[in-house]
């Protein structure tokens, strides 16, 4: 028969809830890190970016056709036509344009 077996002096259930609550705060300081990590990309890259790449704040974006672009950015303040070799082009403002070419857009910008 075996004597008496030596007993640990404390008990292991605190020390795995201790463990588990860090084990859950790393999982959430993680997760915050990731949220923050993607928002930084996120503005950077809007911030950024190429203006003539974009819109340029009008919603019209190369290849729309003249219809959508009237609905989205509205009347333009005067319209340009030039030479056949060179498109029409909308002008909003004093220093944004929206070019055409075939009947869609092939340039916005200033």
């Amino acid at each position: 028969m075996i004597g008496s077996i030596p007993r640990f002096p404390f008990s292991l259930d605190p020390l795995m809830a201790e463990a588990k609550r860090r084990a859950r705060q790393r999982r959430a300081l993680v997760a915050l890190g990731v949220v923050l990590l993607a928002g930084l990309a996120v503005g950077l890259t809007l911030a950024l970016r190429n203006p003539g790449s974009g819109s340029d704040g009008l919603g019209v974006t190369k290849g729309m056709t003249a219809q959508t672009v009237r609905a989205t950015a509205g009347r333009p303040l005067r319209v340009v036509r030039s030479n056949p070799r060179n498109p029409d082009c909308w002008v909003y403002g004093t220093h944004l344009a929206v070019c055409f070419k075939y009947g869609r857009v092939d340039y916005v910008g200033p």
